[in-house]
């Protein structure tokens, strides 16, 4: 049986998973994310959610049933530390690994730090992440 592992928790990652099972893919699919949370969509985060329009419970793009269901195998809180192609491996932070005949990155993209005097301070943020996007809202519902 093949195996697919996915690196990445977005769109790309949980699309290409889907999209395999549809198209009748039979083998094993691992999705690797470093986030504690089920794969969830980012773009709202800066719009809708930080507006109060969507919550939480609205941004799941791969709840853990529809992935039981799709046999899909979510690795969540897993950092990828080392990609052994040669082997086909990809190595997690926690010392274990996951073997590939297919290996799909999909992990999007880091915000980069502005360097710039004062971009460490009390009130500049940096909006990638849910736990970042709750943070501002609580702070912006702070000063209204």
């Amino acid at each position: 049986m093949t195996r697919t592992v996915i690196v990445g928790p977005g769109v790309a990652a949980v699309q290409t998973a889907l999209e395999l099972r549809h198209r009748g893919y039979a083998g094993d699919i691992t999705l690797i994310s470093e986030d504690m949370e089920e794969p969830y969509d980012r773009p709202p985060l800066s719009k809708e959610f930080l507006k109060g329009s969507v919550g939480r419970d609205t941004l799941g793009l791969l709840p853990a049933q529809t992935a039981s269901e799709r046999a899909i195998t979510m690795r969540l809180g897993s950092q990828v530390s080392d990609l052994r192609t040669s082997e086909q491996q990809v190595v997690l932070s926690d010392g274990s690994s996951a073997s590939y005949d297919y290996l799909v990155l999909a992990t999007g993209a880091h915000n980069r730090p502005l360097p710039v005097p004062g971009a460490d301070l009390p009130g500049v943020w940096s909006l990638r992440g849910l736990d970042e996007a709750e943070g501002l809202r609580s702070a912006l519902a702070e000063r209204a």
